[in-house]
């Protein structure tokens, strides 16, 4: 009986020094920022690829990027001048 209750006691602090794992894998983290970084155009600075528009019922401005659809963050001055702009006008 003391065999038995040797091997559990050993098999147990043999088990919990597998056990010791990260929540949370730092590689497969920095992986997924340089993946965001990279699919989200540069919000500062927006390019040439950049549709905006302003609804006049509610107000709201929101810009879009052309190439990626992805909804951008513009300052609600700079978002009403590129809306004022003509659709094919690009210059800055």
């Amino acid at each position: 009986m003391n065999q038995l209750a040797l091997i559990i006691a050993l098999c147990l602090l043999s088990g919990m020094a597998f056990a010791t794992f990260e929540l949370q894998d730092p590689a497969a983290q920095i992986y997924e920022e340089q993946q965001t970084a990279q699919s989200e155009p540069d919000t500062q600075h927006p390019e040439e690829e950049t549709f905006c528009a302003l609804d006049a019922d509610t107000g709201k401005c929101f810009c879009v990027h052309t190439e990626t659809g992805l909804l951008l963050t513009i300052v609600y001055e700079e978002c009403v001048v590129r809306a004022a702009k003509p659709a094919n006008d690009h210059t800055q």
